[in-house]
């Protein structure tokens, strides 16, 4: 069993998990009455291809949930430097866009990123992400942050779109 699915199983020992690839499901048409993408679509190489996989898998009358970052956040703009997914992030966008799937609601919702001040989200950077010139890095989010770095606590911006969709 990979290592990712020992919890779940553990926390939910009747359950069936499995890993793949989203873009080349090993089910059956039509075996899922919800599937939830949960700020993962962006990651896929071709979103569009995910999606068709996931319709493909879809009960007649199930829902697709997809909870995605919003791109040019506060946070997204400061996480560029070191982790930068923007790109990713719109393709995800356009390929539910252009899914054909039927849009019963969508949300955007403020998440916010709370650090104790601006050197606290630096040392978050640093520890999450390979991080080559910290000096470097700390002139690009002051460049994105300005005057708000002196906030204490620094809060920032970071919205995601909580979409619910169906074939």
């Amino acid at each position: 069993m990979k290592k990712q699915l020992l919890k779940p199983k553990k926390n939910v020992p009747e359950g069936n998990f499995s890993v793949g690839d989203g873009q080349s499901l090993t089910f059956k048409d039509a075996q899922f009455d919800i599937i939830l993408f949960s700020k993962s679509l962006h990651h896929h190489s071709n979103p569009t291809l995910a999606l068709q996989e996931t319709i493909r898998v879809l009960k007649p009358n199930g829902e697709i949930i997809i909870i995605e970052l919003v791109p040019d956040t506060e946070y997204q703009k400061i996480l560029k430097p070191v982790h930068n997914e923007r790109e990713g992030i719109i393709k995800a966008g356009e390929a539910i866009n252009v899914s054909g799937l039927k849009v019963i609601s969508k949300q955007r919702i403020n998440t916010p990123k709370e650090f104790a001040d601006f050197n606290s989200l630096l040392k978050s950077l640093e520890e999450r992400f390979e991080v080559k010139d910290s000096d470097t890095l700390k002139a690009e989010v002051e460049g994105v942050l300005g005057t708000k770095i002196q906030e204490v606590p620094l809060i920032l911006n970071a919205e995601i779109d909580i979409y619910q969709l169906r074939a």
